[in-house]
């Protein structure tokens, strides 16, 4: 109990200095809201989560033919100007090989390798090799098929840390 209430008055000080150094009538009124806000010891002194790391999630796009594969996704928007006669239209935020363990992906501005680490009905998780915080999510679901692909829409979800991005995808892999 003695180190909660040493904890508030350094609580206070620090607020008191702030308002001082900036002597405001604004200032005083948000040191005010924040001591009346502060009914429980929970509230007063929560954790602000400063060591859990907060790394943005950023994904790359593969384009041409040396990163067509097996199975190839694309956000939803670049489908709709892929041509399969011209690589140029080739926008491939995710790739997999015919064996199906193993996948490619640019996370975070590298090439990435992934290895299959569970696969279900129409879902499929895989982690990266070199940093398995990072761990991507595909859920497909059958929208079609030609002689030669199954097509497929889906979600892609690339978790690292507790942050996470979801993209809507189109894809095909061949039969």
């Amino acid at each position: 109990m003695l180190v909660n209430f040493i904890t508030f008055l350094f609580w206070v000080r620090k607020k008191l200095t702030i308002l001082l150094r900036c002597s405001k009538p604004v200032s005083l009124l948000v040191v005010v809201i924040q001591l009346m806000g502060c009914n429980t010891a929970e509230s007063l002194f929560e954790k602000n989560n400063i060591d859990e790391p907060k790394i943005p999630i950023a994904i790359g796009v593969m384009t041409g033919e040396q990163y067509s594969n097996f199975c190839n996704f694309m956000l939803e928007n670049d489908a709709n100007y892929f041509n399969p006669r011209q690589p140029q239209t080739w926008k491939f935020i995710f790739t997999r090989f015919a064996n199906g363990s193993e996948a490619k992906m640019v996370i975070n501005g590298r090439l990435r390798r992934l290895q299959l680490a569970e696969i279900r009905d129409q879902f499929e998780k895989f982690t990266v090799r070199d940093e398995p915080t990072i761990s991507v999510e595909l859920i497909k679901n059958k929208t079609g098929n030609t002689l030669n692909y199954m097509e497929y829409h889906g979600q892609l979800t690339i978790r690292q840390f507790s942050g996470q991005l979801t993209f809507d995808v189109v894809g095909s892999c061949q039969v």
